[in-house]
């Protein structure tokens, strides 16, 4: 039986492409699994989204009343919350992230305890904020490849990973600046929007009756 071609018989060139390959495959297997899950992480969230949107809105409906009112809007944050923090307590992810193989764990890469998943959780709405996940995704960006934690992760300890045997692969590498620009783009858009609702909302106030008028000459 032929035994197999040692690449120095190729001369320099099979020296060259075996070295090439090596690394090839190191670079495959060293992606930090932070950066490695961001794409799962991002149509878990999209999941995730849909979700709980029908869910709230099956609730508000049967409360009645208006969609954006103050109870309604807290009935939302809690859900929001009860959702995540159950299903991530229990079993470290959530239907979507389930779904798309993810789950969330400490940076050690062992299971995050309740109290970090309350944390991560609580902060939700700050990385919410102004609008679309903007500030969650510049934090993303800013904590790097190696944590990818958004607001509520930095402050718990805690970060997203692919779970099982789900293949280590470094996602699309403009995936998450174009993501964190759309959603900084859309923000300032609605930024602008409800600061015009909220001028025209005044300029076509009745006048306050209660004013003091200029005495009678």
């Amino acid at each position: 039986m032929e035994s197999a071609a040692d690449p120095s018989d190729f001369g320099a060139w099979g020296t060259a492409l075996a070295a090439t390959a090596a690394t090839s495959d190191q670079e495959t297997v060293a992606v930090p699994e932070p950066d490695a899950a961001i794409r799962s992480r991002l149509n878990a969230a999209v999941l995730d989204g849909i979700v709980l949107g029908v869910l709230i809105e099956i609730v508000v409906r049967a409360r009645g009343g208006a969609t954006l009112s103050g109870d309604n809007l807290l009935l939302a944050y809690i859900g929001q919350f009860l959702y995540f923090a159950v299903c991530e307590s229990l079993w470290g992810q959530t239907l979507g992230k389930r779904a798309y193989g993810i789950r969330v764990t400490s940076l050690d890469g062992s299971p995050a305890s309740p109290r970090q998943i309350a944390i991560r959780n609580v902060l939700r709405f700050i990385d919410a904020l102004p609008a679309f996940y903007a500030s969650g995704l510049l934090s993303l960006m800013r904590t790097g490849s190696s944590r990818r934690q958004r607001i509520g992760d930095v402050a718990a300890g805690t970060t997203v990973m692919l779970s099982g045997n789900r293949q280590r692969l470094a996602p699309h590498r403009r995936l998450l600046p174009v993501a964190t620009l759309i959603a900084v783009t859309l923000s300032v858009f609605v930024i602008i929007g409800a600061v015009h609702q909220a001028q025209q909302a005044n300029a076509s106030a009745p006048p306050n009756p209660t004013a003091p008028t200029a005495a009678a000459h």
